[in-house]
């Protein structure tokens, strides 16, 4: 058995900096999809968090939030006694049980209307059931994952005139 090795010489001389400079454009423009995809997770909420987008290195793009209630909806929550601390009373509206409609959806980039109730309650305390983790980072993960280098492949094509 042999092996023959032959170099091919391309039509055209890749300009590697400007390939760079194409590749990490593209991911700028995915990084500002992903923004936009977690931003409309907490369109109908009344204090929308920050959705910052950031180059750690030049191959990095970290697209986060320092938003805690965002965070423990991501990653979900367990079932858990909320206490009083500072107050008489614990204050919230709710109905009872099959009332309650969160405003997001688990895998899903989008915010509903939500529903809590109408009737105050005033309790010590409560038995929160915990929140079922929405998994936004995973969703985003798995959807630009697939998308991404349809996208890059596009974009080195056009610069190559291929």
């Amino acid at each position: 058995m042999s092996f023959t090795f032959q170099a091919i010489k391309p039509g055209t001389i890749i300009d590697t900096k400007r390939m760079q400079s194409i590749i990490t454009n593209q991911m700028r423009m995915v990084a500002k999809s992903v923004q936009v995809d977690f931003v409309a997770t907490t369109l109908t909420w009344k204090r929308r968090p920050d959705f910052v987008i950031s180059e750690p290195d030049e191959s990095t793009i970290v697209i986060g939030t320092d938003n805690d209630i965002w965070y423990m909806l991501n990653v979900g929550t367990r079932p858990h006694i909320i206490r009083i601390k500072n107050a008489k009373w614990l204050a919230f509206r709710w109905d009872g049980f099959g009332t309650f409609r969160a405003k997001t959806v688990p895998r899903q980039f989008r915010s509903n209307k939500g529903y809590v109730g109408r009737k105050w309650n005033y309790r010590k305390q409560v038995r929160h059931p915990g929140h079922k983790a929405r998994e936004y980072t995973d969703a985003a993960r798995e959807k630009y994952q697939r998308l991404l280098p349809v996208i890059i492949q596009r974009a080195i094509n056009s610069a190559v005139g291929g």
